[in-house]
């Protein structure tokens, strides 16, 4: 497991005892509060029971008034209207939301959703022109649009009105569309900011329910508003946390029927629906359809009526799905064979193939950086132009990075964390070269050395089934409300791998006469890095494990390292025996047989060139996983640095050494080795 830096959010512990008074809560949940900055009693009771009377009204937002008279106007004179979409999961559910909402009120409607790979994002001519020809007279946007100024012109050249509706960020000229309705205008004073494009069209169908005054009701179509917001990683604070409570509240007797087929698709029972399960199990099915193929079967998916086409619809995006995944895993073992072939790791990993899917290069990226932790630009090649997807850390601004190399790209955008671009293949190598020396200054040891964010830290005892319920209240969890994340430290009573191939990690942790268990998923190997019976500090998430009927808390990590407890316990030893000469020694000491092996094990390292050892590594490479083995190590290192046949150098990051070469000693020379043994 990488290094990490543990950091506790802030929060002031007397306000947290007023909190949780005024509140009638434990004091970890008023704590939970406060480090997501709600700071008073009225502004919890509001997150806590969120409610539709937090829904801002929908003609706050700039345009609302024109779009709804031009969208009405077209429904009443049954001209054509056409719902142009983009293809990820927020646009999927917003185009099949609008489009059952203009259906249902009798609208002449159809919808188009561009091809990933041969349309490329958003409004295009070629589309345009293809829907003019189709006799549309009105295009609605969802989810795109904000950007395209020419197509959106050519459109109204074509006869054609425009209703833009996206949440994007918008350039410095807002297209010409008869209605452009974006939070994020400049000169838009909707209250709230980060609804996602499926919650624009929301906005838009409660707007024109209320103009036309139609007896529809626009929450019906929640579920596919909740879908859209958390798969496009919107905060779940404000009004979004409305839409999502509520609908996951009501996910268990859904009348749609590509939804309920979906969920059957995914294994997922239809009543225990969360925003992680929309994150990792509905929200990939539905992509898969943009990125594999036609996201327009995502669409027909919610429009259909018939539970057999639903089904089908649903098992093909299953079997997309897992495509995807496949292909994701083999691009990133190709990537992973790039790498090691390149010798030395740089700061800004840039890796390049050909036969790479475009569809599948920005998860490849997510995944080499989850292993490396450093920025990391995956490029496909195709003939003599590479199209690829980057993600960064956290402190390295990537847009800025990929602006110093600006005159190497066709096209480039996006932001902070994460951005695409398009390149010739004959610019890679530069590319790579300038990126990094761009990094070389920027891209510090702190930077690259993960952040591990926790709430607080709490003790064994304080993790209890009681308190795990009572955190339910914050749900639901995602983007703006991270699930509760906690620090504990404890000893380490039990290391078990488990696992068909023994891929997993089950640990015991206690302090004092609390004991609990922790899993940690795909950290099997990490087994010979512990040891056991000794301080561990560990990160993670709580819940409730139940195993026949029978309940008990359990911590799934995301972090634990005794890094900073061997490090003490070592130099510590070290100290001692370097003072008392082994006169107090309560540990096993090192006869002369051990002695024999330690300084083979040594020599074995010299050979390989692993002369310098951290803590974190210590267990593995000298085999010892008790208290007693170490100590009897590290007074055996002691005793080879008294005698001269090594030179050490010990601190807080680990234990240096050098043989000597050509010097032949006894033990029992030893003062250190003779106070051991007296």
């Amino acid at each position: 497991m990488k290094k990490a830096r543990i950091v506790s959010k802030q929060y002031d512990l007397s306000l947290a005892r007023q909190l949780a008074e005024e509140l009638n809560v434990s004091l970890p949940i008023a704590k939970l509060l406060l480090t997501r900055k709600i700071e008073d009693a009225s502004t919890a009771k509001r997150f806590l029971n969120p409610s539709r009377a937090e829904i801002h009204d929908p003609f706050l937002l700039s345009d609302m008034d024109k779009a709804v008279k031009i969208i009405a106007q077209a429904v009443n004179t049954q001209e054509n209207i056409c719902i142009y979409g983009d293809y990820d999961v927020d646009g999927i559910t917003a185009t099949s939301l609008l489009y059952l909402f203009l259906q249902e009120i009798g609208a002449k409607v159809q919808y188009y959703l561009p091809d990933r790979i041969k349309d490329g994002y958003g409004l295009n001519e070629g589309a345009v022109r293809k829907l003019a020809e189709q006799a549309v007279k009105l295009i609605i946007t969802v989810d795109t649009g904000i950007s395209a100024v020419k197509e959106v012109a050519l459109a109204r050249e074509l006869g054609m009105m425009v209703v833009v509706t996206d949440h994007h960020e918008c350039q410095a000229i807002l297209p010409p569309a008869d209605a452009v309705i974006d939070p994020k205008r400049p000169d838009d004073d909707y209250p709230f900011k980060q609804i996602a494009g499926v919650g624009v069209a929301f906005k838009l169908i409660c707007a024109l329910t209320e103009f036309m005054q139609k007896a529809v009701d626009p929450f019906q179509y929640l579920e596919l508003v909740a879908i859209g917001t958390v798969s496009d990683l919107m905060p779940l604070i404000d009004e979004n946390r409305v839409f999502v409570k509520e609908a996951l509240a009501r996910m268990g007797r859904t009348q749609n029927q590509g939804l309920k087929a979906l969920l059957l698709a995914a294994e997922v029972e239809a009543d225990k629906v969360s925003s992680s399960t929309i994150g990792f199990r509905i929200g990939p099915r539905l992509n898969a359809a943009g990125r594999m193929g036609n996201a327009a079967r995502g669409v027909e998916l919610f429009l259909t009526s018939d539970p057999g086409r639903a089904g089908q619809l649903a098992s093909e995006l299953n079997d997309e799905n897992k495509k995807r995944q496949e292909m994701e895993s083999r691009i990133v073992e190709e990537a992973l064979v790039n790498i090691q072939m390149a010798g030395e790791i740089p700061k800004v990993l840039v890796v390049a193939g050909s036969g790479w899917h475009h569809g599948v290069v920005g998860i490849v990226a997510s995944r080499l950086l989850e292993r490396f932790y450093r920025p990391v630009i995956v490029l496909a090649m195709e003939g003599d132009k590479a199209v690829g997807s980057a993600r960064s850390v956290e402190g390295f601004n990537l847009f800025e990075a990929l602006t110093s190399c600006q005159d190497l790209f066709t096209k480039f955008g996006g932001h902070e964390m994460a951005a695409g671009m398009t390149l010739p293949v004959e610019n890679i190598e530069q590319f790579k070269q300038r990126i990094n020396e761009y990094a070389q200054s920027r891209l510090t040891d702190e930077i690259l050395t993960p952040l591990e964010t926790v709430d607080f830290a709490v003790e064994v005892s304080e993790i209890t089934i009681p308190l795990i319920e009572e955190l339910r209240m914050l749900a639901p969890y995602g983007i703006g409300n991270p699930e509760p994340k906690f620090l504990v430290e404890g000893r380490l009573s039990e290391v078990r791998q488990m696992g068909k191939e023994n891929q997993h990690l089950r640990l015991g942790l206690a302090a004092e006469q609390a004991q609990m268990e922790a899993v940690a998923f795909f950290e099997g190997e990490e087994a010979e890095r512990l040891y056991g019976e000794f301080p561990i500090r560990a990160t993670g998430n709580i819940q409730i494990n139940e195993w026949k009927g029978l309940q008990k808390p359990q911590m799934m990590l995301s972090y634990f390292s005794q890094e900073e407890a061997i490090a003490q316990f070592a130099l510590s030893l070290y100290q001692r025996l370097k003072a008392d000469q082994g006169n107090c020694w309560e540990y096993s000491a090192p006869n002369k047989e051990s002695c024999r092996q330690i300084y083979l094990r040594l020599r074995q390292l010299t050979r390989q060139k692993n002369t310098r050892i951290s803590w974190q590594n210590f267990p593995q490479i000298f085999g010892q996983n008790k208290k007693r083995n170490l100590a009897e190590l590290i007074a055996g290192l002691v005793i080879f640095e008294e005698l001269g046949l090594c030179r050490q150098t010990w601190t807080k990051q680990g234990f240096t050494f050098a043989l000597t070469e050509g010097i032949k000693a006894d033990l029992e020379k030893s003062q250190i080795y003779q106070g051991l043994h007296s």
